[in-house]
């Protein structure tokens, strides 16, 4: 699995010990674990939002949130060719952000994302969304795909002393917000820049901030206006490269990753510490803050906190640390797939074929790597067809992964998956698995 978070956005902001439910979109087309009860719905492209919810655990999938089609539909015909179909109407979400408004529904209309190619302005009229805004599209009254904006391209290039009158250069890669914390977020490329602090060269590893001081809101915690020239650096790239050492994770392959290289994915980390920033303007409280970068595959997602430090989740934590195995994006509800797991493997070969009875049922199989040399194998089939046997086949499956990596002995790991798939069975459904471990430097 090569696929990087491109963006994320906590879907709560308050949570008792640990992140327990995230927005985000991905690099490539993914497949939530659970299979979505079989539907469509479990194929995730790469501009949908999809909701990874860590409640209950151990179970956990990514499902879709913001269908490609739905922000089509709030778009209209971009282009005035009179299709609503526009595959590349906006390219990449390239960043994703969802700021808290008590009282406020939240849907995918209330989400401000920044896209990777303009739209077009049939709809909204110029210069409706283009790279370097962040905004979101709003309707009512029969109009549709009106361009609502949190934070204009112009608005960072004069909170970034670039003027905000001169052409549009700066694209936004990753962004998130906290009225009283501040505006934080990442160039795509690198920048020289003239704040107050003095010109200064902006590479696309660094973190960017706003002060909260230097913004004057709208009632929807919207960018009113800015002091010009307002933007610090919270965090340089070789700051953020420290940070990605010390969090000691793997990538997909299983390598350690040394540097974040460019930032792709940025949220605020509201169970962390705050530390203060003292700069020529002042001194600022900077907070920790979520993070995911090119070189972050597997969709490992990683905080400041602590130095640096991979995420943690109700469920456990969001990444592979360093000689763990690979990062496969399972901890985000994402199902890996075996062609990519194995791609580098010469000690095997994995292949297999399923045809179900039914649209959806209750057969399953898996193939997960323990560590670097035991493979573990799974085929099962669940009593009865259809969607209750695929919703129980699909928790048998994700616990069958979280607790042989969680047990040496298989013979506990299978006792304990019993016990849970016993708890609560109201409609007692069961499952007749084969579960193997292969060591294969041992054969």
């Amino acid at each position: 699995m090569n696929t990087f978070l491109r963006s994320i956005a906590t879907a709560a902001l308050a949570v008792p010990a640990a992140a327990q439910a995230m927005l985000f979109t991905v690099s490539q087309p993914q497949q939530t674990i659970s299979g979505s009860a079989g539907t469509v719905l479990q194929n995730l492209a790469v501009n949908e939002v999809a909701l990874v919810d860590f409640f209950p655990c151990p179970v956990t999938s990514a499902e879709k949130w913001g269908p490609l089609t739905c922000y089509q539909t709030m778009a209209g015909d971009t282009n005035g060719d009179g299709l609503f179909y526009e595959p590349a109407m906006f390219g990449k979400i390239d960043a994703l952000m969802h700021v808290y408004l008590p009282g406020a529904i939240f849907t995918p209309r209330s989400v401000f994302w920044s896209p990777t190619i303009p739209m077009g302005t049939s709809v909204s009229g110029a210069p409706a969304l283009r790279p370097g805004d962040t905004a979101r599209l709003i309707g009512g009254g029969g109009i549709y795909g009106q361009v609502q904006r949190f934070l204009s391209a112009e608005q960072v290039q004069s909170a970034l002393g670039m003027g905000a009158s001169a052409p549009i250069v700066v694209d936004v890669d990753a962004i998130t917000c906290d009225p009283a914390i501040g505006i934080f977020f990442s160039l795509d490329q690198d920048h020289f820049v003239n704040t107050t602090c003095g010109t200064t060269f902006v590479r696309d590893g660094d973190v960017l901030m706003i002060p909260p001081t230097a913004v004057v809101w709208t009632p929807d915690l919207r960018v009113l206006s800015l002091v010009p020239g307002c933007a610090l650096v919270a965090y340089d790239e070789a700051q953020m490269d420290l940070f990605v050492q010390n969090a000691n994770v793997a990538d997909r392959n299983g390598v350690c990753v040394p540097l974040i290289t460019d930032l792709e994915a940025l949220d605020i980390d509201f169970l962390g510490r705050q530390i203060p920033l003292v700069v020529c303007s002042g001194a600022f409280w900077i907070p920790s803050l979520y993070f995911s970068g090119e070189t972050t595959t597997g969709a490992a997602l990683l905080t400041t906190e602590n130095g640096g430090q991979i995420a943690q989740s109700a469920c456990g934590p969001l990444a592979t640390s360093c000689g763990g195995g690979a990062t496969l994006g399972i901890q985000m509800g994402l199902l890996p797939d075996p062609k990519a797991i194995f791609a580098n493997e010469r000690r095997c070969s994995i292949a297999a074929l399923l045809e179900p009875a039914q649209a959806v049922g209750g057969d399953y199989y898996d193939c997960l790597m323990l560590d670097k040399q035991r493979l573990c194998v799974a085929i099962g089939d669940v009593s009865g067809k259809g969607v209750p046997a695929s919703l129980f086949m699909a928790i048998s499956k994700t616990l069958t992964g979280v607790l042989t990596r969680r047990q040496n002995d298989l013979g506990l790991a299978v006792r304990e998956l019993e016990c849970e798939l016993s708890r609560d069975n109201s409609e007692y459904l069961f499952v007749t698995a084969f579960i193997a471990v292969l060591d294969l430097t041992s054969g």
